[in-house]
């Protein structure tokens, strides 16, 4: 699970940080390891529950406590599913800043897509909910939040 880099509390990254620096390249954020505490930190944008947004993503509760305790980093392919998820909040602002840049400033996407995750969708059958849905969990190999 993750590379074996630990953190000193001096350098610790945010998920906060990083949406603010975004302009490194996510492959330059993955080999400087990602934390694993950005995972609450990202639930907690979306109003999701960290046990949830686990599940949604296909990353192991287990071994991201463990990664949480030790200050490791994200494996490279958690970490571009983490990147995943961040690329929908940032394509949902973008469409909201091109669409009604009047609202855009108050608009929090990251709120708004973790709401949306959590609602059924009638086009696609009332009990489909893109958060508990297999098929947006199933990944394969690429790594990637969606299809």
């Amino acid at each position: 699970m993750g590379s074996s880099r630990q953190y000193t509390s001096r350098e610790r990254l945010t998920f906060l940080h990083y949406l603010r620096h975004r302009q490194l390249q996510e492959i330059d954020w993955i080999s400087l390891g990602v934390p694993a505490t950005w995972l609450t930190e990202l639930a907690k944008s979306l109003y999701l529950r960290r046990r949830t947004l686990l599940a949604f993503l296909g990353i192991s509760r287990v071994g991201v406590n463990r990664q949480v305790h030790a200050c490791l980093p994200f494996s490279a392919n958690e970490a571009a599913r983490v990147f995943g998820l961040e690329s929908l909040i940032r394509q949902v602002r973008s469409v909201v800043e091109e669409g009604a840049p009047g609202e855009a400033a108050g608009f929090d996407a990251a709120r708004w897509l973790g709401q949306w995750l959590r609602q059924p969708l009638p086009a696609l059958g009332d009990a489909f909910r893109p958060v508990t849905s297999t098929r947006l969990t199933d990944r394969g190999s690429s790594g990637k939040c969606c299809p």
